[in-house]
């Protein structure tokens, strides 16, 4: 089912990219897919007990990661979260940012960015359609 869920979304994520005319770097692009494809079945990925006290736990790269994934997947995915997209995107930032590699570097420089795509692509998709963009 994976690989469904991986070309459903980079489909999804191609579309958008057209449609829009929002690039992503190649490695930002495919990170999103993953990070969508692995999300979809996942209903555990919310961090315990909150966003703050999850980053001052970081102890580890993949605890960063971990956070810094739920933080870009709950900022673009989820509308709910709009009265507090900013504190999340703040500690996505920051989770990412504890990881020194050139990928969780541009993922933490360009977060909003990011989450901003991800939310045209799964949420607002429908939307450009009716505007006959696609």
């Amino acid at each position: 089912m994976h690989d469904a869920y991986h070309s459903t979304f980079a489909r999804i994520v191609d579309d958008t990219r057209k449609q829009t005319g929002y690039e992503l770097p190649m490695h930002i692009e495919h990170y999103v897919v993953v990070l969508l494809a692995t999300s979809v079945d996942n209903t555990d990925f919310l961090p315990k007990p909150t966003f703050a006290q999850a980053l001052y736990s970081i102890r580890t790269s993949t605890d960063a990661k971990q956070l810094g994934d739920a933080c870009l997947f709950v900022s673009g995915v989820f509308p709910n979260y709009r009265t507090q997209r900013r504190y999340i995107r703040d500690v996505g930032t920051t989770a990412y940012a504890s990881i020194h590699t050139e990928l969780f570097e541009d993922l933490s420089k360009y977060f909003v960015y990011v989450s901003d795509f991800i939310d045209v692509a799964v949420n607002q998709r429908h939307e450009l359609n009716k505007l006959n963009l696609s």
